[in-house]
């Protein structure tokens, strides 16, 4: 983190947040309500990573920061992390992110932001909450763009292009 031009206290309450992601209560005191919520997103992130090696049936009870917009909203953000997920997992797009992205969080942005501009339905909820972020996003284009529509086209065979 500090190498990427962090503040190293930043950088070390950074590293904190995540080496405690499961930490018992005692661990939040004296944190501030942004610390808290800070935490509670990593804890939700590495939750919903769980949904990539095991699959469907996640459990939203273990949401923490996500888990408090309410039951309907939480299952429905649930459902299109899987649904993208299983988009994105394909051998062949993770090769190509790792082999030849430079900025891999702004292309997997890319690829949400693709795909929802096909479909408006497919994952909105994903699309609203990531908002600021997809300002970072990457132009989806070349390879790696026929390759997601690829994807898309197996995944959905309804979807035209």
């Amino acid at each position: 983190f500090v190498q990427g031009g962090m503040q190293k206290q930043d950088a070390h309450n950074l590293a904190s947040l995540v080496e405690n992601k499961d930490a018992k209560p005692e661990f939040f005191t004296g944190m501030s309500p942004e610390g808290v919520l800070a935490h509670d997103l990593i804890h939700d992130a590495d939750c919903l990573e769980n949904i990539r090696t095991k699959g469907s049936g996640f459990d939203p009870n273990y949401l923490r920061c996500i888990g408090r917009m309410g039951k309907v909203h939480t299952e429905r953000f649930v459902k299109e992390v899987e649904k993208f997920i299983n988009l994105t997992n394909d051998a062949e797009i993770m090769k190509h992110l790792e082999t030849h992205s430079t900025n891999y969080y702004g292309d997997v942005l890319a690829i949400l932001d693709y795909t929802q501009s096909q479909d408006s339905t497919r994952f909105p909820t994903m699309h609203k909450h990531l908002t600021e972020a997809l300002k970072t996003k990457t132009e989806l284009s070349g390879p790696l763009k026929e390759l997601v529509d690829n994807r898309i086209k197996t995944l959905w065979p309804t979807v035209t292009l």
